[in-house]
């Protein structure tokens, strides 16, 4: 062939290549033939196709091709097989279909698109499929030009492309109910949108503790679902849709205060319109997800809500203000304005043209508080952000308040089994550790608070903050240390939760109230040992245990030790002593029995630390005769307070004296641990595995433990409320089937039965005593 016909060859390949793409024409037509859309062709099914007999056990019939594209050696763990699937032909060509795909959800669809897209958007697909439209693309450019794209028309696909990225928002799922899982949950990620796959029943999420089980460890649910993740592939508003992995993690709070707020409007179109729009204040302890959770979860069931419900969204956060349209010419659209005033004179243009909404807002700009569209939308205020401006929208308007409780346990296990999950998949670490035992030990001190457990600085921070914001409060305001352990604060809706704090919804009869409480063991056991620091707060707390009705039981439980620490109390204590029966199987001689009977109460105190070994601050202690100590955790193991004392000088114990190691416990003066157990009812038996955990406390708080238990003996003294009636049984131990080893159980058993039991009940000569003070 002559260069002549080369060339005029050449004219017509490039003739046919002009003639097959232009300007408007789909992304999709410059890719050769598919294997079908990958979100939907399962694994199984490519592997069946194209590799025939090839291992098919390996792969999960739940398995799409899109989820083995991110991950492949999740699913496929033959090095050999896995080599085979990623050189063929037809799956390459599978991932160029869903690059394409995931460019047309963010409207890149056709060629003008491809030409005037971002950097970013470009980097969220292959070099490949980068490569093959790049090349489309300078064919098409050797053909006539077609129109220039403008900047309004780019902006006007961007905007589009935010509000589908919203309402297309994915959904995956933890799920528990896995024994060989870690934690026993896995994620699952399903990618369908709209409605979620699952969800729980109004009953499962509208539930309100009573005061004493704020902090109850929740159990699994029965179908397994413990959490919800709703993904926008371009983000969030309030990351003003960064592009960039970022999942709202609906938990059931969230979508109780979604319910909340759904009412009111099903209420209103079953009523023709009539009924009155609201405003909401959502109130919550800072850092549990209210912005990062319930903000996107709102927005994205609003926007699935009939447009003649639910024309328009406000969303404003931070210093921008985003309107979502639903219904005119901008249906589909969402207009970002860099100042909030812009956006709230938008809406309420909107409002005065009888388009129906609802504004979500959260930011801490309060001169824009009163120009919400309050009265016409539906209006939802993310923690009132000043008391004065929330006292003047009271007097215009009737606000409904929907309290947000913080995350429990099993959610917080929820969100640590999705952040390994997607650790090292493009999606941003939300703890700032993988072991769980670390986090849980951090919740223990911070709280389960996820903006606290985010990173090392963030936990490191709070922890050096609890002392501090404790020990602060001035002396005529301790006393609300004491309503904040019995979660009796008043809490006023307008003004926001202070860490180390947390507002929970309880029970208090048949009504609920906000209840403001400790947010972590950490900052209770510093509250408790600032209260029984203070004499003058140590007789508040006596008269409150006295004289309040409602919180003189709790009170008892959590401070009814103190009584001893005054002297002519505990001199009338002992006298009303009543000893409980021997045990069947330890019959005791008197003389036995007198050596550890107690006669008198020591009143020199001293409050330990827990955990000792876990807190560098902290330093172990010796056994003292004679010295109350109190336990600064309320659930110390086993007892309220202990003591030691000499069993043949019980009368005469002075106060402070050194237990001396050498020998002392085969003298006729053994040592006796007086353990005090303060209940407001007669219990059901002790736990054998509660007197194991209370050795280990005391081989932790004191260094010669393991030298004075040897030759120890131990009497026990019960504490009743004068509500309960009197015990006259023996209190038994009571050991669980496969709990402890049989050499364990037998050194409890033999412990228990030949300790000295007795009792005492608050009765009203003791009460006077105590008034005395």
């Amino acid at each position: 062939m002559t260069a002549t016909a080369e060339r005029s060859e050449q004219k017509r390949e490039n003739a046919d290549v002009q003639a097959k793409w232009s300007y408007s024409d789909s992304l999709e037509s410059a890719l050769p033939p598919g294997c079908g859309n990958p979100e939907t062709v399962l694994l199984q099914n490519f592997l069946r196709t194209y590799l025939p007999g090839e291992a098919l056990s390996y792969a999960d019939d739940r398995v799409t091709m899109t989820m083995f594209m991110r991950e492949p050696a999740r699913y496929i763990s033959d090095e050999h097989l896995l080599g085979k699937i990623l050189g063929l032909k037809q799956y390459r060509i599978t991932q160029l279909w869903r690059d394409v795909r995931a460019l047309k959800a963010r409207d890149v669809v056709t060629f003008n698109d491809w030409n005037v897209v971002s950097s970013a958007t470009r980097g969220a697909v292959s070099d490949a499929t980068q490569a093959l439209l790049d090349e489309a693309l300078r064919c098409v450019s050797r053909s006539p030009p077609g129109p220039q794209v403008s900047d309004e028309h780019h902006k006007l696909a961007e905007e589009r492309s935010w509000y589908r990225s919203v309402y297309n928002a994915s959904w995956s799922f933890v799920e528990s109910g896995h024994a060989s899982a870690p934690m026993g949950m896995i994620v699952v990620d399903t990618e369908c949108v709209g409605e979620p796959p699952r969800m729980w029943e109004e009953h499962e999420v509208d539930v309100t503790p009573f005061t004493g089980e704020a902090d109850a460890v929740v159990s699994g649910t029965d179908d397994g679902l413990e959490l919800l993740l709703l993904i926008s592939k371009r983000g969030w508003p309030l990351y003003s849709f960064m592009e960039g992995m970022f999942a709202a993690f609906v938990r059931r709070e969230v979508v109780r205060a979604w319910n909340i707020l759904k009412r009111g409007i099903d209420n209103r179109r079953a009523n023709g319109g009539t009924s009155p729009r609201r405003l909401y204040s959502l109130l919550g302890t800072p850092g549990i997800g209210k912005t990062a959770a319930v903000g996107p979860f709102l927005l994205h069931q609003l926007l699935h809500c009939s447009p003649a419900t639910i024309g328009a969204v406000l969303y404003v956060v931070g210093n921008c203000g985003y309107v979502f349209f639903k219904l005119g010419s901008r249906a589909g659209t969402v207009k970002k304005y860099h100042y909030v005033c812009d956006a709230l004179a938008v809406v309420n243009e909107l409002a005065d043209e009888g388009v129906q909404g609802c504004a979500i807002f959260d930011s801490s700009k309060l001169e824009n508080v009163t120009n919400l569209p309050i009265g016409t939308w539906d209006v939802v205020v993310f923690n009132g952000p000043d008391e004065e401006i929330f006292y003047k929208i009271e007097e215009q308007t009737i606000v409904s308040y929907i309290l947000f409780n913080g995350y429990n346990r099993r959610e917080l296990m929820g969100l640590h089994a999705w952040d390994l999950h997607k650790r090292g998949s493009g999606f941003f670490p939300i703890l700032c550790s993988s072991n769980w035992s670390v986090l849980e030990s951090r919740a223990e001190t911070v709280g389960p608070v996820p903006r606290y457990l985010r990173d090392g600085n963030s936990y490191e921070n709070m922890c050096s903050s609890i002392s501090r914001c404790i020990r602060c409060f001035p002396d005529d305001q301790r006393d609300f240390l004491i309503n904040t352990l019995l979660y009796r604060v008043e809490w006023l809706p307008n003004v926001h939760v202070s860490y180390p704090l947390k507002i929970v919804q309880v029970k208090h009869g048949v009504c609920e109230h906000f209840a403001t409480g400790p947010c972590s063991s950490a900052v209770e056991i510093e509250m408790r040992r600032v209260l029984l620091g203070d004499q003058r707060l140590r007789r508040q707390l006596m008269w409150r245990l006295v004289w309040c009705p409602e919180t003189c039981v709790r009170m008892f439980e959590m401070f009814g030790v103190c009584m001893l620490l005054y002297r002519n109390v505990s001199k009338l204590i002992v006298k009303k002593l009543a000893r409980l029966p021997c045990a069947c199987s330890c019959p005791r001689d008197d003389a036995a029995r007198r050596g550890t009977q107690v006669y008198q109460f020591p009143t020199e105190h001293e409050v330990i630390s827990c955990n000792v070994r876990g807190n560098p601050n902290a330093t172990q202690m010796s056994v003292k005769t004679g010295v109350l100590y109190i336990p600064d955790l309320l659930g110390f193991p086993l007892f309220s307070a202990f003591y030691f004392t000499m069993g043949s000088s019980a009368n005469s114990t002075a106060a402070g004296c050194k237990w001396e190691r050498d020998g002392n416990a085969e003298q006729p003066g053994s040592l006796v641990l007086v353990g005090l157990v303060v209940a407001s009812r007669e219990g059901g038996g002790t736990p054998a595995c509660a007197v194991v955990q209370f050795t280990e406390q005391m081989a932790e708080c004191f260094n010669d433990w393991d030298v004075v238990r040897g030759g120890l003996r131990w009497a026990m003294v019960y504490f009743q409320h004068h509500s309960s009636a009197a015990m006259v049984n023996r209190q038994a131990c009571v050991v669980s089937e496969g709990a402890m080893s049989e050499e364990d159980c037998e050194n409890v058993r033999l412990l228990w039965d030949e300790a000295e039991q007795q009792q005492v009940q608050l009765d009203e000569e003791i009460i006077d005593a105590l008034l005395a003070h």
